[in-house]
């Protein structure tokens, strides 16, 4: 009971952190070359003199470092996912800036949940569907991947047809097992990419 207060407090300070660091210029300009899950030396160093001038206690930065650098480098690859997506859809979006500051969820020992945080940000309606999908699908949350892919245009699926950056292994190998018409049109597009779209879709709605 006594621990509870004190692990609300820094898991509060941590998210706040998070964020702050996120929205730091040079991290913002490291995290365009950023791997998505390895913490290299450079951030480790860029990390450390970022927490080391908020003046916190030795052992604060410390929890501080071990929270909030994988909570950051999460944060990262989450903008350049759907920064890719705007790209491809040519629709400048900040859908994610607001929601995502507010959807952390922290487990029992007071760490980040990253599966939790997903599915929330899945769930999340204010956030793109098109997002939420390939989210979906990179995480595998089975359940939502299908209800999600028919909530997109006709146009948005084209894109992620055409596109080759965001047609990967994961999305296809989910898309395989449905037998949604949209889901044949992308299988058939995986084997033969320079296939004419429209009739492909005039002859599978024939059959």
């Amino acid at each position: 009971m006594s621990d509870s207060p004190i692990v609300t407090l820094v898991e509060t300070a941590v998210r706040k952190v998070a964020v702050s660091l996120y929205n730091d210029r040079e991290i913002r300009q490291w995290s365009k070359f950023a791997p998505r899950e390895v913490a290299t030396a450079e951030w480790h160093d860029l990390i450390t003199s970022k927490i080391s001038e908020l003046s916190l206690p030795t052992t604060l930065q410390e929890r501080m470092f071990e929270v909030a650098s994988p909570v950051c480098l999460f944060m990262v690859h989450l903008h350049a996912v759907h920064s890719k997506i705007s790209f491809m859809l040519r629709k400048p979006c900040q859908c994610l800036n607001g929601a995502l500051g507010s959807t952390f969820f922290r487990t029992s020992d007071g760490l980040f949940d990253f599966r939790k945080t997903v599915e929330r940000l899945v769930e999340d309606q204010r956030i793109d569907v098109a997002f939420r999908f390939t989210v979906a699908c990179e995480f595998r949350l089975d359940e939502c991947i299908e209800p999600l892919f028919k909530q997109l245009t006709f146009d948005v699926k084209s894109h992620f047809y055409h596109e080759k950056r965001l047609r990967n292994q994961s999305i296809a190998a989910i898309m395989q097992h449905h037998n949604d018409i949209d889901f044949r049109v992308f299988r058939i597009f995986n084997f033969y990419p320079e296939a004419d779209f429209t009739n492909l879709l005039v002859r599978l709605a024939e059959n």
